[in-house]
């Protein structure tokens, strides 16, 4: 599970994504200050009860950090039968790998100015917002995708 400042940032900034938590136990949560941005003082705490009890004695905010089958399952199709599609959601994800490595060879985009994913946490996510809100992440907030 990704808890890295980037990844924490990216799902704090994902308002879409912060909408659909449905809180369950298990789920991973950041604990972010009252200014409102991740810092080395951010918590990563795991959903064991209830968010309620917990929100009692929180004074910032917090910011679901959706695990890979959770960003998978916001994607994934289902086939006339209603079983889940797992080739087409894995074609998907790797066309979408395929036009993001096309993109920064066509700009002639040095690797060391493209944003750079650490996990498949962050890269799902990048897929989700991509595929659902038609937004990529610039480095600091998710902005509507350019066509073209």
């Amino acid at each position: 599970m990704d808890i890295n400042k980037q990844y924490i940032e990216m799902c704090s900034e994902a308002k879409e994504i912060q909408e659909l938590w449905n809180y369950r136990q298990g789920d991973f949560f950041a604990d972010i200050p009252k200014n409102g941005s991740p810092d080395p003082e951010t918590k990563v705490r795991l959903l064991k009860d209830s968010l309620k009890d917990w929100a009692i004695h929180h004074a910032g905010w917090i910011a679901w950090l959706p695990r890979q089958d959770q960003l998978q399952g916001m994607v994934i199709i289902q086939d006339n039968h209603g079983v889940d599609n797992l080739c087409a959601l894995t074609n998907g994800f790797e066309m979408f790998l395929r036009e993001r490595s096309f993109k920064m060879e066509c700009k002639y985009m040095p690797l060391t100015n493209a944003i750079a994913f650490t996990s498949m946490e962050q890269l799902w996510l990048a897929f989700v917002m991509k595929e659902k809100w038609g937004k990529r992440w610039n480095g600091e907030t998710w902005e509507e995708e350019e066509n073209g």
